[in-house]
């Protein structure tokens, strides 16, 4: 099992963005939870969130991944000071992980298929808020 860590990614100006490992997984259905804590001044309702969580699907053929994040975005009201959220951008990613296949394809394929979700194609698609059309 991976053990729980801070998680680093980039940031689009190629910054560092760090989630700190809260609370890791206590078992099926119980997520890991992570949070961004750069902004150490706002509530923590409004700082970003990012759950990783895994069970057994119905039959109990597959392992079922779910992540779920969400990045508020926060505004300061010009009047008063106080901060508020304007908006969260929520994501859920559900991936299907079957148990009668060898651990070997899973892992790998099922890293390409999360590689593709940090594609460009998919940053663009969420920037533009369009799927990609033909050319």
């Amino acid at each position: 099992m991976p053990k729980q860590a801070n998680i680093v990614v980039k940031a689009p100006d190629n910054s560092d963005v760090t989630f700190t490992a809260l609370s890791g997984s206590a078992g099926d259905r119980v997520p890991a939870i992570y949070r961004n804590d750069s902004d150490g001044t706002l509530p923590l309702g409004m700082r970003p969130t990012f759950r990783i969580a895994t069970q057994d699907n119905g039959p109990k053929t597959a392992r079922r991944l779910t992540v779920d994040g969400v990045w508020p975005t926060v505004y300061t009201d010009t009047q008063t000071g106080q901060k508020g959220v304007l908006a969260r951008i929520p994501l859920h990613l559900e991936l299907t992980l079957p148990t009668n296949a060898d651990a070997y394809s899973v892992g790998f394929y099922s890293s390409i298929l999360l590689a593709l979700c940090a594609s460009t194609a998919v940053k663009d698609s969420a920037v533009a808020g369009y799927a990609p059309t033909s050319a």
